[in-house]
């Protein structure tokens, strides 16, 4: 960022989402109480509780770093979650 470049950040506060497609429709959703999204670098984090789910797969945590760019997602602490195997056997209706 060079010396005439302004950083710009917003805030949102109560129940944040964040949302990305995903090949076969499968969209991520990130939902938080509050998130800091630093626009000029496509970066966002929050130090709250975090709930991410893609179909059945979930995971949640404790404070979260988000980079837009790389599409990554770091979740800081007090992980835990459960994700839905591509390769599982379905069971059967009954």
């Amino acid at each position: 960022m060079d010396g005439n470049s302004q950083r710009r950040a917003g805030r949102s506060r109560g129940r944040s989402r964040y949302t990305r497609a995903a090949p076969a429709g499968r969209a991520t959703l990130a939902e938080m109480s509050e998130l800091t999204v630093l626009t000029d670098e496509e970066k966002a984090f929050t130090k709250s509780q975090v709930l991410i789910t893609q179909g059945k797969s979930w995971v949640q945590g404790v404070g979260m770093q988000v980079d837009n760019r790389f599409q990554t997602y770091v979740l800081e602490s007090k992980v835990t979650g459960q994700i839905e195997s591509h390769f599982a056997r379905k069971q059967p209706k009954t």
